[in-house]
Formats: structure tokens, C-alpha cells, sequence
């Protein structure tokens, strides 16, 4: 199966400090063996500022996934099946027909969504099954500029 890859599942901006987490050299930490010291790091991303980050960064991508699932209803829900994920920032789209998505591959690139780097093996004349977008980067925004130009290819191929 091939599937065109759209976006980013890494955040292009990262806003945490470092500076405020405790350091783990060896004169900064009390004398525990090694297996404590593992239990320890397993246990620390539960607790805390860690923990609460995480929890606003994933209720944050739950939110896009839905904003994205919205735009995905709005322009393509005729073309194909979307598949949201429990989580991680990644999203399938499978095509009800697959084809080429060449003829739409510049303005998904003007757009700054399309990188050749991230579809490495794509050929022009590759037929696509599905697409795979990652959500951490760009906004809904963005993304309701890409289906209306990924709808329109669609609607021209389908005719």
C-alpha cells in the first residue's frame, strides 16, 4: 500500500525549560542502586509539572484530531474513510478509490504541507491507497486549505 504523507507529528516548536527539571548527575542525587533509579525515571512522568504537561499537550492533539476530523467531513468524507487515533499525532485517511495524487502535489507543497523528504519512495506514478497526516504541525486553519485543494483534485479525477 502507498500512502501520500502529509504534515508533521513533531511539534516545529517545543516551549519546555530544562532548566527547572532536577539534574541527575551523581553528586546532585541521594545513594540509590541502580534498579531504584530505574523505578524512579518510569515513575516520574506521572507526577508533577511533567505530568500535567503532558496531559494539556495530548488534550491539546485530542482537540486538533477533532478539528481535522470536521475538515475531513466537511471536503473529502465522499473520497474516503478517516480513522482517528487513540493516540499519537498521526492520522489515516484510506481512499475509497485509490489514484494518483501527483496533480495535487504543488499546491500541497506552496501550502507547506507536502515535503518530499517525508515520502522519500513516491514515484509520479505511484497510486495512492491512503493518505497519513501527521497534526502536530500545522493548524486546522491549514489543514481546511489542504482538503479543499486535496477535495478539488479528487472531484477533477473522479470526472
Amino acid at each position: 500500500m502507498t500512502y501520500l504523507m502529509l504534515g508533521e507529528d513533531t511539534p516545529e516548536t517545543q516551549e519546555l525549560d530544562f532548566n527547572h527539571y532536577s539534574s541527575f548527575i551523581n553528586e546532585d542525587r541521594p545513594e540509590r542502586d541502580d534498579l531504584d533509579w530505574i523505578i524512579y525515571a518510569a515513575k516520574v512522568p506521572r507526577y508533577g509539572e511533567y505530568a500535567q504537561r503532558m496531559q494539556d499537550s495530548l488534550a491539546q492533539y485530542k482537540e486538533q484530531a477533532k478539528k481535522i476530523q470536521v475538515l475531513f467531513n466537511q471536503h473529502l468524507s465522499n473520497f474516503g474513510t478517516i480513522h482517528l487515533p487513540a493516540n499519537g499525532l498521526v492520522i489515516w485517511i484510506t481512499l475509497n478509490k485509490p489514484q494518483s495524487m501527483m496533480s495535487s502535489i504543488p499546491a500541497l507543497r506552496k501550502l507547506g504541507i507536502f515535503k518530499q523528504e517525508n515520502n522519500p519512495f513516491l514515484k509520479p506514478t505511484d497510486i495512492v491507497d491512503g493518505i497519513r497526516i501527521g497534526f502536530a504541525y500545522p493548524n486546522a486553519e491549514i489543514w481546511n486549505e489542504v482538503f479543499a485543494v486535496m477535495a478539488e483534485h479528487l472531484k477533477a479525477v473522479l470526472n
